[in-house]
C-alpha cells in the first residue's frame, strides 16, 4: 500500500489441522521492492483471536456410601462460674471418639490436654472439663487422641457471677 492510500484489512484463518502448537510467533515484514515513495511499513490494530471451542457436557452419576453414625462430633454445655474462681465447666458429649479419650485445648492455650471419656454407648462418651474461667465467645478445640488430624471445635460462653456484698445495719431498741 502506498503512502496516502487507505488502510487495507487483511484476515488470515488457519484450519484446525494447521494448528498443532501452543505458541506462535507472527512476523510482519515489507517485501515490496524499493520505491521512490519509500518502502516503510505501517501496522495498526493487530488482533489475534481464537474462537472458543465448547466441549459437550457430560454428566456422570457417582455413588458415595456414607456410613451412618461414623462422624466425629462434639456437643458441649457450658456452666458459669459459681464463685468467680475459674470454676466454670463444660460438659461434653463426644460421638465416635475412636478410643476412651479425646484431647482438647481452649483458644487461649496451645498445649493439648488428654481428657478421659466415660462411655455411655459403644460409640459415645462424656466428660466434664473443669477449672475454666469466664469468657465470652470462647472456642474449645477437640480432637481424637488416636487420630490427631480429626479435629473439631465448639464455641461457648462462661459467665462470671458477680459477688454481692451486703451491708447490714442493726439497730437495737
Amino acid at each position: 500500500m502506498q503512502r496516502l492510500a487507505s488502510w487495507e484489512l487483511k484476515d488470515i484463518t488457519f484450519a484446525d489441522t494447521d494448528i498443532t502448537f501452543n505458541t506462535a510467533v507472527f512476523e510482519i515484514r515489507n517485501t515490496a521492492a524499493a520505491s521512490t515513495i519509500g518502502s516503510d511499513l505501517a501496522v495498526d490494530n493487530i488482533t489475534i483471536s481464537q474462537p472458543t471451542k465448547l466441549c459437550a457436557v457430560r454428566a456422570e452419576s457417582l455413588s458415595i456410601k456414607v456410613d451412618n453414625d461414623k462422624a466425629f462430633k462434639v456437643r458441649g454445655t457450658a456452666y458459669d462460674e459459681k464463685c468467680g474462681n475459674n470454676d466454670g465447666s463444660i460438659y461434653l458429649v463426644v460421638d465416635n471418639p475412636s478410643g476412651s479419650s479425646v484431647q482438647y485445648h481452649t483458644a487461649t492455650a496451645t498445649a493439648w490436654t488428654t481428657l478421659p471419656l466415660t462411655a455411655i454407648a459403644p460409640t459415645q462418651g462424656v466428660a466434664t472439663i473443669t477449672g475454666l474461667s469466664a469468657v465470652n465467645n470462647g472456642t474449645l478445640f477437640v480432637r481424637r487422641t488416636s487420630d490427631t488430624s480429626c479435629e473439631t471445635s465448639i464455641d461457648y460462653t462462661i459467665k462470671n457471677l458477680y459477688r454481692l456484698l451486703l451491708q447490714l445495719q442493726l439497730q437495737l431498741l
